[in-house]
């Protein structure tokens, strides 16, 4: 007979503007892209908006590792907190 033995967890819950930070900056990268496009402002419009994409990709990839947890079993104890990231 096998036994699956599952970690407990405690997760903390994250405010509104730590969980979405990359998304809310990406957002106003790409907002002042296309403000700089409609000013006519030469290709620089182009930065903004490839760093405003780049912005919500990395944010969404990491979004993980912004949650705080505690988790543990009989063998090991697991912390993940803003601090040591890990």
């Amino acid at each position: 007979m096998i036994l699956h033995h599952f970690m407990q967890k405690i997760e903390k819950k994250q405010n509104f503007h730590r969980d979405n930070l990359p998304y809310i900056l990406g957002c106003f990268w790409i907002l002042a892209g296309i403000i700089s496009f409609l000013l006519g402002n030469s290709i620089h419009f182009l930065g903004y908006v490839i760093l405003g994409i780049t912005g919500i990709g990395f944010g969404y990839y990491f979004r993980n590792s912004r949650k705080e947890f505690i988790e543990w079993d009989n063998k090991k104890i697991t912390i993940n907190d803003q601090v040591s990231g890990r």
